[in-house]
């Protein structure tokens, strides 16, 4: 987290709607966009990752999932590119990995997508439980469910 002001050090800054491109207003979750003289021109013999990395005006897409305050203060949320795409929602792996690690027989969490025919992708969790513990896989996904449907 770090306040950035609208141009500093020759650095300009945009939250942006990955979907669209359309620049979002305060308090408002989309991609971090950067530009200025120190953004690269692009990649050598790589016409298309330059494509997806760069816009026509410049603009470097970060795949920063962020947001500006009111005051100016720019949080990272998460990564894009770790989004999973379950249906029509995009799934932020760094909100269930904390509902997992409250979990009291959780040791630790990761969450990753999985393929999905139907969804597109699913939320895949790798848990180390505590020693001693005997929870399984139906009460941890319980547990989930109940965390982020209520």
């Amino acid at each position: 987290m770090g306040r950035v002001e609208p141009e500093t050090e020759n650095m300009e800054p945009q939250i942006v709607d990955p979907e669209n491109g359309e620049a979002l207003p305060p308090g408002q979750r989309g991609e971090l966009w950067l530009r200025g003289p120190t953004v690269m021109k692009g990649y050598v013999g790589y016409d298309k990752a330059t494509a997806e990395t760069l816009d026509s005006d410049g603009w470097l897409k970060t795949c920063d999932l962020c947001f500006f305050d009111d005051e100016g203060f720019l949080y990272i949320v998460d990564r894009l590119k770790d989004l999973i795409k379950y249906k029509a929602y995009q799934v932020p792996p760094a909100e269930l990995e904390p509902i997992l690690q409250s979990h009291p027989d959780i040791a630790d969490a990761a969450v990753i997508p999985y393929p999905d025919e139907e969804a597109g992708q699913i939320p895949m969790a790798y848990v180390v439980i505590k020693q001693g513990s005997n929870i399984n896989e139906a009460a941890v996904m319980d547990f989930v469910a109940e965390q982020v449907c209520s």
